[in-house]
């Protein structure tokens, strides 16, 4: 019972001093890492993290992983900002986001 509802988590745009603003300059991620607790099953920055492994035991449920969470080549575009979706009915502790960004000029 109740309402499908969807939590999305997006960062704010990230600014780099670069002798100079980063605002409106392309930006990617080389590599995000999120450190999870107890979390299972999430989406960052589109991409899926698996919610289930070959060591999981079919016909029971995964046990919650905690720890870092690595995702790699995300793309470019000139926000940069980090977007993490639970798209299953779990519960998602995130507790830190770090990465690599890389600015271009174009």
């Amino acid at each position: 019972v109740g309402l499908a509802f969807t939590p999305i988590m997006v960062t704010n745009r990230p600014e780099v001093n670069i002798g100079g603003t980063s605002q409106g300059l392309v930006k990617g991620w080389a590599k995000i890492i999120a450190r999870v607790l107890e979390t299972t099953g999430l989406t960052i920055n589109g991409q899926v993290v698996p919610a289930r492994s070959t060591d999981d035991l079919m016909g029971s449920a995964p046990i919650p992983f905690s720890g870092e969470v690595n995702v790699e080549n995300l793309g470019w575009d000139t926000e940069g900002r980090i977007t993490i979706i639970q798209p299953l009915p779990l519960p998602t502790h995130v507790v830190c986001i770090t990465g690599s960004l890389v600015i271009g000029d174009d």
